[in-house]
């Protein structure tokens, strides 16, 4: 992997851009809130990830028993 200092700032600057926009343009065709369907994920991940289980371990989630 990478480190932060050996990462090419304006290639990943143009990527993020071109997903983003594409995410941007997505939820708008489909008149979807975009705050509120991260919102929604944050809380499923809450519930799939509970942090006194999964904090610093790699497990798959099948791996937890919540």
């Amino acid at each position: 992997m990478e480190k932060a200092s050996e990462v090419d700032v304006p290639a990943l600057r143009e990527e993020l851009a071109d997903v983003l926009s594409f995410c941007f343009l997505l939820a708008d065709k489909h008149r979807f809130d975009i705050r509120e369907i991260i919102l929604e994920k944050i809380k499923q991940n809450a519930a799939k990830y509970p942090v006194n289980k999964s904090k610093g371990n790699a497990k798959n989630t099948m791996s937890y028993e919540c």
